[in-house]
């Protein structure tokens, strides 16, 4: 039984258990860290929405939500009571009137979950580079005119691990890169002539011709072509072992046509790449890195690392006073750091609070193992019993087979109730929440040390939603620096029980 039919049976299982129908299966393959990317899920969430589907059943917690967004969107839709949340192997459920402090538990096994998902992507991360220094590209999808292919053993058949790069066997694609490398570099035509070229030729449709263009240009700047790749796109170059499908002294020809080309000098800064956007809702472009280079009186010549909105919509009639600097940039973010950072005391406060909550939820956590192994011992004093009702002949095989199986079922009931608790009580949540709160207290100092490169990988851990209105940049928190820089100026956090109190039931002061 494959891990896919597995999922499916138990929540048929647990489904037929509570008595919940169940209306349509989704299996959905995509990473649940990126709350933005989870294009599947949200699909799904709106075919229940739009069927006042209710309940909603997962596998298991970390099928739900690796990332803090996820979570926070959630639990606001269950507490407006617009839909139940169930977890078929830990058999639990999620609805308005759950209590304060199995949703902190939930919160606390959704960081644990994004911290399994960034540890996996490390081990990716590292598994990548070697690849890399091995001479194989790692990505799943290279240029136009390279395939993956499974590596082979010495009888030739295709090994469960690993693939290599090699030339495309669909030599169609082939020639259509040999074909713009040709026209760019030996007949020095545009990007736009080309691309009349592929037309005529059939390598492209109309459609695709008015939007085909940032794909030739691609290519053809492309040092996979050369040899060459960079890993990631930000990365360092790496020799490839790749064969060449273009000759090297055509593709330094045509690099050499880019010289004094405006799509030439656009090129990657630090917030390209789509961690920024317009905060124009008629927008939302990504914002580019487009610099400009000036010559001083002194004649020293000085660029300037401006960004501004892609606006490929052409929503803005102009770009005039849309370029915002770098450094800028940096500024606006930097009072992130200022918000969630605090002070000794503080996280001293908060951490002895935790670990009162911890304690409560492993007290109670306990007291239900309890039940659930006294339930065992009871019945298995009833299988006795019934052993010796068979045994006198009170009971016949077939009601002695038919209450067994009643007994047995309940017995699996247990000690999946059993595992489930047993799995439950962890440090590891905790943990995560420790390191979360150790960070606060250095944020600003750790943000100062670090390289510009570094800044932008801290930046992804703490906000999200980061925006260019005009030329200021705006973000939120991620939820629990959110709750951090909330908490700070409230005395008495630990008594609040509204989700958004009004002002008179706080007061506030300076930790």
């Amino acid at each position: 039984m494959s891990f896919k039919e597995t999922q499916i049976k138990q929540i048929k299982e647990y489904c037929g258990f509570f008595g919940l129908t169940i209306v349509k299966t989704f299996s959905i393959v995509e990473s649940a860290k990126d709350s933005a990317k989870r294009t599947k899920l949200n699909e799904a969430n709106t075919w229940a929405d739009k069927r006042n589907i209710r309940h909603r059943v997962y596998y298991m917690s970390d099928r739900e939500s690796r990332n803090l967004t996820d979570l926070e969107i959630t639990e606001g839709r269950i507490k407006r009571d617009e839909i139940v949340l169930h977890y078929a192997v830990d058999r639990k459920q999620f609805w308005c009137g759950t209590a304060d402090s199995d949703f902190l538990m939930r919160e606390m096994q959704g960081i644990n979950n994004k911290q399994f998902s960034r540890n996996l992507s490390t081990k990716a991360r590292l598994a990548a580079k070697s690849k890399c220094e091995a001479g194989w590209f790692p990505g799943n999808k290279p240029t136009l005119g390279y395939v993956q292919q499974p590596f082979v053993d010495e009888n030739g058949k295709e090994l469960k691990r690993g693939k290599f790069i090699a030339i495309d066997s669909n030599e169609r694609n082939v020639e259509q890169v040999k074909l713009e490398f040709y026209l760019r570099g030996e007949k020095n035509y545009t990007l736009d002539q080309i691309a009349d070229v592929l037309l005529e030729k059939g390598f492209i449709t109309y459609r695709q011709r008015r939007t085909y263009i940032s794909s030739i240009d691609r290519r053809l700047r492309n040092p996979f072509y050369s040899g060459y790749f960079r890993w990631p796109k930000d990365g360092p170059n790496y020799r490839g072992k790749h064969k060449l499908i273009i000759d090297p002294e055509l593709f330094d020809k045509v690099q050499k046509t880019y010289s004094g080309n405006k799509l030439s000098r656009i090129k990657n800064g630090i917030f390209s790449g789509g961690f920024l956007r317009c905060a124009d809702s008629s927008c939302g472009c990504s914002i580019v890195y487009d610099p400009t280079t000036k010559v001083l009186k002194s004649g020293v010549k000085k660029t300037y690392k401006l960004y501004r909105c892609s606006n490929g919509r052409d929503v803005h009639a102009n770009l005039k006073g849309r370029y915002v600097n770098e450094h800028q940039i940096f500024n606006d973010l930097s009072t992130a750091f200022d918000a969630i950072q605090i002070d000794e005391l503080f996280a001293k406060k908060i951490s002895r609070a935790l670990n009162e909550v911890k304690n409560k939820m492993i007290s109670k956590q306990q007291g239900e193992i309890e039940s659930y192994r006294n339930g065992l011992k009871d019945i298995e004093v009833k299988e006795d019993n019934l052993i010796e009702l068979l045994q006198n002949g009170t009971i016949d095989e077939k009601t002695y087979s038919r209450q067994l199986n009643k007994l047995r079922a309940k017995r699996d009931e247990f000690t999946l109730l059993l595992e489930s608790v047993n799995k439950n009580i962890t440090n590891a949540g905790m943990e995560t929440v420790k390191s979360t709160i150790e960070l606060a207290k250095n944020a600003k100092s750790l943000w100062l040390k670090r390289s510009p490169q570094e800044k932008l990988e801290f930046l992804k851990m703490v906000l999200s939603n980061p925006v260019l209105d005009v030329s200021t940049v705006r973000y939120d928190l991620k939820k629990p620096f959110a709750t951090l820089a909330k908490m700070k100026g409230v005395c008495d956090w630990r008594s609040l029980r509204e989700s958004n109190p009004c002002l008179r039931h706080i007061s506030y002061c300076k930790y």
